[in-house]
């Protein structure tokens, strides 16, 4: 009798324990689900302000255009030194001072029109960089607002998204993109995490680019259908691995990066095995680039 009393009491013991693990499990996501709302929250609260203070910049750099364009000195210059032009020969002054300043006369217009064109090609600059910041920033706030719900996602239009984000700085390294797209369905699934994975794998790839001088740069992504599996793959020329860093890549914590925060591909694998996919990673070897291959279910 005592023997069963015993056993019951292990059994009891046993669940307990195992009820207070899983309480414990879930109070943590919990309080991972609310600290991920909150940064959710400041970070749309940072974008607005950021929005809101680009809004006037963008006008005043618009007024300055205009102004360059249509000044009078800038379209009538010319115009306005004819008559001196004309008269300049006829003035009793010695012949080097009346060559210097006709010299004068037809070379400055060029030289302030030159002047002119400059500048307008420096503020249009300036007015292409506030335009993709403040499309970053919608971007941005239309994935930050949508629900964690599952929803209908077009694989090609996130894909131009996660290539949108990251745009400035493909372009600053002259690194080449190119998109190979199938038609695929469309996929139910957590919109702005799916953006996030392929963001992250985006920034991995022109930072391997980086590490690699010999590097041809370029990035090139697929999306196509496989047994019942939608594929995306993200292939860079960047500095590859060898195998004994790929048994580690989706640890939490490991990376081989000096600034590297060794989150964003453990975030990658994690949510997609949530959801049923996974990520490969792929190299020949050190120095001839990698593929990060994801696998999401139909």
């Amino acid at each position: 009798m005592e023997n069963k009393n015993n056993s019951d009491y292990e059994n009891v013991k046993t669940q307990v324990e195992q009820l207070s693990m899983e309480l414990e499990e879930a109070k943590n996501t919990l309080l991972q689900q609310e600290y991920e709302a909150g940064i959710a929250e400041l970070s749309v609260g940072v974008l607005h302000n950021i929005g809101n203070t680009l809004t006037p910049s963008k006008i005043a750099v618009s007024m300055l255009l205009q102004r360059l364009d249509k000044s009078p000195l800038r379209n009538h210059l010319r115009k306005i030194l004819q008559p001196l032009e004309i008269a300049i020969p006829d003035c009793p002054l010695a012949e080097d001072e009346k060559q210097k300043l006709l010299k004068i006369i037809k070379v400055l217009p060029d030289g302030l029109e030159e002047e002119y064109a400059q500048n307008i090609s420096d503020v249009e600059n300036i007015r292409d960089k506030q335009e993709h910041i403040a499309s970053i920033i919608a971007l941005h706030m239309r994935y930050s607002h949508l629900k964690a719900d599952l929803c209908d996602v077009n694989i090609s239009r996130i894909i131009d998204d996660a290539i949108s984000m990251q745009s400035e700085s493909i372009k600053r390294r002259n690194i080449e993109v190119v998109k190979e797209i199938a038609e695929v369905p469309y996929l139910k699934i957590q919109e702005s995490k799916l953006l996030q994975v392929l963001v992250n794998l985006l920034k991995n790839a022109y930072e391997a680019i980086d590490a690699n001088p010999q590097s041809d740069k370029h990035i090139l992504l697929k999306a196509y259908v496989e047994k019942q599996n939608v594929i995306i793959t993200i292939k860079d020329s960047g500095l590859g691995f060898d195998p004994a860093m790929k048994a580690r890549f989706f640890d939490f914590g490991y990376t081989s990066k000096k600034d590297g925060s060794g989150f964003g591909l453990h975030f990658c694998a994690s949510f997609l095995t949530s959801i049923g996919g996974e990520i490969k990673a792929t190299s020949v070897g050190e120095g001839k680039g990698a593929q990060f291959t994801i696998v999401l279910p139909v």
